[in-house]
């Protein structure tokens, strides 16, 4: 993805959603009264706190380098660095080996 597609309207929505992560208002995972939600992935035992640290981590990140002409490095980096988070199944998507938020940086 370029970075001079975003029109200014998804870039203020991309940038208001990544200021509700490092928030702390949207999370990845949250221990329930008998069990760890999270939104998908693997059924690998996780720590919420890491997690969600994680997530405000690479957040912080993805700010840092939005409409940088190296954008879609930052993100291949992340996958690497936050795989937990955001890795892929073999399949492309979905999947027991993919992330909890495997889905594309764009939207």
């Amino acid at each position: 993805m370029a970075w001079d597609v975003f029109d200014g309207t998804r870039y203020k929505k991309r940038q208001e959603f990544l200021d509700r992560i490092l928030d702390g208002k949207i999370t990845a995972a949250f221990d329930g009264h008998n069990y760890t939600y999270s939104h998908a992935g693997s059924n690998d035992p996780i720590s919420p706190n890491k997690i969600n640290t994680d997530l405000r981590e690479a957040a912080e990140i993805i700010v840092d380098n939005m409409r940088d002409r190296l954008e879609d490095r930052v993100h291949r980096q992340l996958t690497k660095q936050y795989d937990r988070i955001f890795s892929l199944s073999s399949d492309g998507g979905r999947g027991k080996a993919a992330g909890i938020c495997w889905m594309d940086f764009q939207y």
